[in-house]
Protein backbone atom coordinates (compact mmCIF):
# COMPACT_ATOMS: atom_id res chain seq x y z
CA UNK A 1 0.00 0.00 0.00
CA UNK A 2 2.83 2.38 0.90
CA UNK A 3 4.49 1.76 -2.49
CA UNK A 4 1.21 2.49 -4.30
CA UNK A 5 0.79 5.76 -2.38
CA UNK A 6 4.40 6.76 -3.21
CA UNK A 7 3.81 5.93 -6.86
CA UNK A 8 0.61 7.95 -6.91
CA UNK A 9 2.36 10.93 -5.32
CA UNK A 10 5.19 10.64 -7.84
CA UNK A 11 2.72 10.65 -10.73
CA UNK A 12 0.94 13.70 -9.34
CA UNK A 13 4.25 15.56 -8.96
CA UNK A 14 5.29 14.53 -12.50
CA UNK A 15 1.96 15.80 -13.87
CA UNK A 16 2.36 19.15 -12.09
CA UNK A 17 5.96 19.57 -13.30
CA UNK A 18 5.01 18.62 -16.87
CA UNK A 19 2.09 21.05 -16.84
CA UNK A 20 4.40 23.82 -15.61
CA UNK A 21 6.94 23.08 -18.32
CA UNK A 22 4.22 23.08 -20.98
CA UNK A 23 2.90 26.37 -19.64
CA UNK A 24 6.33 27.97 -19.81
CA UNK A 25 6.84 26.62 -23.33
CA UNK A 26 3.53 28.00 -24.51
CA UNK A 27 4.32 31.41 -23.00
CA UNK A 28 7.75 31.44 -24.64
CA UNK A 29 7.40 29.46 -27.89
CA UNK A 30 10.35 28.28 -29.88
CA UNK A 31 11.32 30.38 -32.87
CA UNK A 32 9.82 27.96 -35.39
CA UNK A 33 6.46 28.18 -33.57
CA UNK A 34 6.45 31.93 -32.97
CA UNK A 35 3.68 33.93 -34.67
CA UNK A 36 3.92 37.62 -35.57
CA UNK A 37 2.09 40.33 -37.50
CA UNK A 38 4.16 42.06 -40.15
CA UNK A 39 3.55 44.85 -42.64
CA UNK A 40 6.19 45.55 -45.30
CA UNK A 41 6.12 48.46 -47.69
CA UNK A 42 8.64 49.04 -50.46
CA UNK A 43 11.52 47.07 -48.95
CA UNK A 44 14.09 44.75 -50.52
CA UNK A 45 15.19 41.29 -49.38
CA UNK A 46 18.03 42.46 -47.12
CA UNK A 47 16.02 45.38 -45.75
CA UNK A 48 13.21 43.04 -44.72
CA UNK A 49 15.64 40.73 -42.93
CA UNK A 50 17.02 43.71 -41.04
CA UNK A 51 13.52 44.85 -40.09
CA UNK A 52 12.56 41.38 -38.87
CA UNK A 53 15.60 41.40 -36.60
CA UNK A 54 15.57 44.95 -35.29
CA UNK A 55 11.81 45.58 -35.07
CA UNK A 56 10.32 42.12 -34.56
CA UNK A 57 13.27 40.89 -32.47
CA UNK A 58 13.76 37.77 -34.57
CA UNK A 59 17.46 36.82 -34.24
CA UNK A 60 18.90 36.58 -37.74
CA UNK A 61 22.39 35.90 -39.09
CA UNK A 62 23.20 36.52 -42.76
CA UNK A 63 26.12 35.35 -44.88
CA UNK A 64 25.96 37.49 -48.00
CA UNK A 65 26.87 35.62 -51.17
CA UNK A 66 30.11 36.46 -52.93
CA UNK A 67 28.38 35.96 -56.29
CA UNK A 68 26.29 38.64 -57.97
CA UNK A 69 22.77 38.48 -56.60
CA UNK A 70 19.82 38.21 -59.01
CA UNK A 71 18.30 41.61 -59.71
CA UNK A 72 15.10 40.47 -57.97
CA UNK A 73 16.98 40.55 -54.64
CA UNK A 74 17.10 44.33 -54.94
CA UNK A 75 13.47 44.70 -55.98
CA UNK A 76 11.18 46.22 -53.35
CA UNK A 77 8.01 44.39 -52.36
CA UNK A 78 4.89 44.93 -50.24
CA UNK A 79 3.03 42.46 -48.08
CA UNK A 80 0.94 42.43 -44.94
CA UNK A 81 0.49 39.27 -42.89
CA UNK A 82 -1.08 38.50 -39.53
CA UNK A 83 -0.32 35.69 -37.13
CA UNK A 84 2.26 34.06 -39.40
CA UNK A 85 5.32 32.00 -38.58
CA UNK A 86 8.92 32.31 -39.68
CA UNK A 87 8.49 29.59 -42.29
CA UNK A 88 5.81 31.52 -44.15
CA UNK A 89 7.79 34.78 -44.06
CA UNK A 90 11.04 33.18 -45.17
CA UNK A 91 9.28 31.33 -47.99
CA UNK A 92 8.17 34.69 -49.38
CA UNK A 93 11.65 36.16 -49.06
CA UNK A 94 13.50 33.22 -50.57
CA UNK A 95 11.09 33.19 -53.52
CA UNK A 96 12.10 36.84 -54.01
CA UNK A 97 15.85 36.20 -53.75
CA UNK A 98 16.77 32.71 -54.96
CA UNK A 99 20.49 33.15 -54.26
CA UNK A 100 19.85 32.13 -50.64
CA UNK A 101 18.44 29.41 -48.47
CA UNK A 102 17.83 29.37 -44.73
CA UNK A 103 17.54 27.27 -41.60
CA UNK A 104 17.01 27.72 -37.89
CA UNK A 105 20.18 26.98 -35.93
CA UNK A 106 20.14 27.23 -32.14
CA UNK A 107 17.01 29.40 -32.22
CA UNK A 108 18.50 31.79 -34.78
CA UNK A 109 17.43 32.21 -38.40
CA UNK A 110 20.54 31.67 -40.52
CA UNK A 111 20.43 32.91 -44.13
CA UNK A 112 23.25 31.78 -46.40
CA UNK A 113 24.11 31.20 -50.08
CA UNK A 114 22.20 28.32 -51.66
CA UNK A 115 25.54 27.18 -53.09
CA UNK A 116 27.83 26.80 -50.09
CA UNK A 117 30.69 29.30 -49.96
CA UNK A 118 33.75 28.98 -47.76
CA UNK A 119 34.16 31.75 -45.19
CA UNK A 120 35.62 32.54 -41.79
CA UNK A 121 32.22 31.65 -40.34
CA UNK A 122 33.31 28.01 -40.59
CA UNK A 123 36.48 28.56 -38.55
CA UNK A 124 36.48 26.50 -35.36
CA UNK A 125 37.47 28.37 -32.20
CA UNK A 126 39.09 26.30 -29.44
CA UNK A 127 37.92 28.76 -26.78
CA UNK A 128 36.51 32.24 -26.59
CA UNK A 129 36.26 33.87 -23.19
CA UNK A 130 34.40 37.18 -22.96
CA UNK A 131 34.43 39.34 -19.85
CA UNK A 132 32.36 42.53 -19.64
CA UNK A 133 32.68 43.49 -23.29
CA UNK A 134 30.30 45.25 -25.67
CA UNK A 135 29.20 43.54 -28.88
CA UNK A 136 31.68 45.57 -30.95
CA UNK A 137 34.45 44.60 -28.55
CA UNK A 138 33.43 40.95 -28.80
CA UNK A 139 33.77 41.13 -32.59
CA UNK A 140 37.24 42.64 -32.10
CA UNK A 141 38.09 39.77 -29.75
CA UNK A 142 36.97 37.23 -32.33
CA UNK A 143 39.16 38.78 -35.03
CA UNK A 144 42.12 38.75 -32.63
CA UNK A 145 41.77 35.01 -32.03
CA UNK A 146 44.64 32.95 -33.40
CA UNK A 147 42.28 30.77 -35.46
CA UNK A 148 40.68 33.70 -37.29
CA UNK A 149 44.03 35.45 -37.78
CA UNK A 150 45.42 32.26 -39.31
CA UNK A 151 42.44 31.90 -41.64
CA UNK A 152 42.65 35.51 -42.82
CA UNK A 153 46.35 35.13 -43.53
CA UNK A 154 45.95 31.85 -45.41
CA UNK A 155 43.14 33.26 -47.56
CA UNK A 156 44.87 36.66 -48.00
CA UNK A 157 41.93 38.52 -46.53
CA UNK A 158 41.74 41.75 -44.55
CA UNK A 159 39.12 42.98 -42.14
CA UNK A 160 37.14 46.13 -42.81
CA UNK A 161 37.09 48.03 -39.51
CA UNK A 162 34.53 50.68 -40.48
CA UNK A 163 32.08 50.83 -37.57
CA UNK A 164 28.31 51.15 -37.74
CA UNK A 165 28.18 53.88 -35.11
CA UNK A 166 30.67 56.33 -33.53
CA UNK A 167 33.17 54.91 -31.09
CA UNK A 168 32.38 57.63 -28.56
CA UNK A 169 28.97 56.08 -27.82
CA UNK A 170 30.38 52.67 -26.99
CA UNK A 171 30.83 53.54 -23.32
CA UNK A 172 27.02 53.55 -23.01
CA UNK A 173 26.60 50.09 -24.54
CA UNK A 174 25.74 47.01 -22.51
CA UNK A 175 28.52 44.56 -21.80
CA UNK A 176 28.39 40.77 -21.72
CA UNK A 177 30.34 37.83 -20.32
CA UNK A 178 30.40 34.23 -21.54
CA UNK A 179 32.71 31.36 -22.42
CA UNK A 180 32.39 29.00 -25.39
CA UNK A 181 34.62 26.06 -26.32
CA UNK A 182 35.15 24.14 -29.55
CA UNK A 183 32.51 25.87 -31.68
CA UNK A 184 32.69 27.56 -35.06
CA UNK A 185 32.38 31.29 -35.52
CA UNK A 186 28.83 31.03 -36.83
CA UNK A 187 27.78 29.33 -33.58
CA UNK A 188 29.41 32.10 -31.52
CA UNK A 189 27.62 34.81 -33.49
CA UNK A 190 24.30 32.99 -33.14
CA UNK A 191 24.89 32.70 -29.40
CA UNK A 192 25.63 36.41 -29.20
CA UNK A 193 22.43 37.60 -30.90
CA UNK A 194 20.34 35.03 -29.05
CA UNK A 195 21.54 36.13 -25.64
CA UNK A 196 22.04 39.89 -26.00
CA UNK A 197 20.10 42.94 -27.14
CA UNK A 198 21.66 42.55 -30.59
CA UNK A 199 19.46 40.58 -32.98
CA UNK A 200 21.27 40.73 -36.31
CA UNK A 201 24.67 39.76 -37.65
CA UNK A 202 25.81 40.04 -41.26
CA UNK A 203 29.00 38.84 -42.94
CA UNK A 204 30.04 40.00 -46.41
CA UNK A 205 32.90 40.84 -48.73
CA UNK A 206 33.23 44.42 -49.87
CA UNK A 207 32.13 45.04 -53.47
CA UNK A 208 35.00 47.41 -54.11
CA UNK A 209 37.69 45.23 -52.51
CA UNK A 210 37.04 41.50 -52.71
CA UNK A 211 39.95 40.71 -50.41
CA UNK A 212 38.28 42.70 -47.60
CA UNK A 213 35.59 41.21 -45.38
CA UNK A 214 33.18 42.77 -42.93
CA UNK A 215 31.27 41.39 -39.96
CA UNK A 216 28.61 43.55 -38.30
CA UNK A 217 26.42 43.09 -35.24
CA UNK A 218 23.26 45.16 -34.76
Amino acid sequence: MKNIINLALSLVILFIVRREIMSQTNNNPKLAEKKIDISIQQKSFHEILGELATKKKIPIGVQVTEEEEPIQCKDVIDFKLQNVGINEIMSILISQCSAYTWSIENEVVNVFPINKEKSILDVSLAKIKVGNKSSEEIVDLIFNSKEVISELQSEHLKRDTTVAFPRNVQSNLKTYSFKIKDKDLRYVLNYLIRNTENKYWVYYKLDSKKDWISLRIF
